[in-house]
């Protein structure tokens, strides 16, 4: 709220009286806050984009190390391809929540753009392995679709350390090199590196 008041004076210069007026911005604070969020968050799954999950690594907390982690569908094409774009929608929204599902709280969970996804973190080279396995066993589990079941599993890299100079983008940068190697390996797998 705003107040604004001015005193009134008669033609001698006396003080007369005060009026105020009080200006109400709720409704602007929350439009304000609504197109924040709208342009730090992606439409179809509520999890952050780009630009949200930089914002989200600049204010990481890196005494104990950051991490970050990269989730790429396995066979999503396929899953599109087969049962439709609405669909794949579906697969790519459960992906979402169940990525929310095997961070903690505290994680911040991006989707970078078709079926590729960011998770950021504070931590190091045991809480990436931890995360990444639990993502890995996530993804595994085959989503209940109106035509039948999908299997949308996820090849993850992930990077880490203790570097208080790296950007998100050299950490991204290794951890989709660790995501390259884990595709090599096959489906269902996760590699996690440390960036020196």
């Amino acid at each position: 709220m705003r107040c604004d008041r001015r005193l009134l004076r008669d033609g001698a210069g006396n003080p007369i009286r005060v009026i105020g007026v009080v200006i109400d911005f709720t409704e602007e604070h929350l439009r304000r806050q609504t197109l924040e969020m709208d342009a730090d968050t992606d439409q179809l799954t509520t999890l952050y984009n780009r630009r949200g999950m930089q914002k989200k690594f600049q204010k990481l907390d890196r005494t104990n190390g950051v991490v970050v982690v990269t989730v790429d569908l396995d066979g999503f094409k396929e899953i599109n391809d087969q049962f439709g774009h609405s669909a794949g929608d579906l697969v790519l929204i459960e992906t979402a929540q169940r990525l929310k599902a095997a961070v903690r709280p505290h994680d911040a969970v991006g989707r970078l753009g078709g079926d590729e996804f960011l998770v950021v973190m504070s931590g190091e080279g045991c809480i990436a392995d931890l995360i990444a396995g639990r993502i890995v066993e996530a993804l595994a589990i085959p989503i209940e679709l109106a035509d039948g079941l999908v299997l949308a599993e996820g090849s993850v890299g992930g990077a880490w350390t203790h570097s208080a100079s790296a950007s998100l983008e050299d950490l991204m940068l290794q951890a989709d090199r660790c995501l390259y190697q884990a595709k090599t390996r096959g489906k269902k797998n996760a590699v996690v590196c440390e960036l020196l």
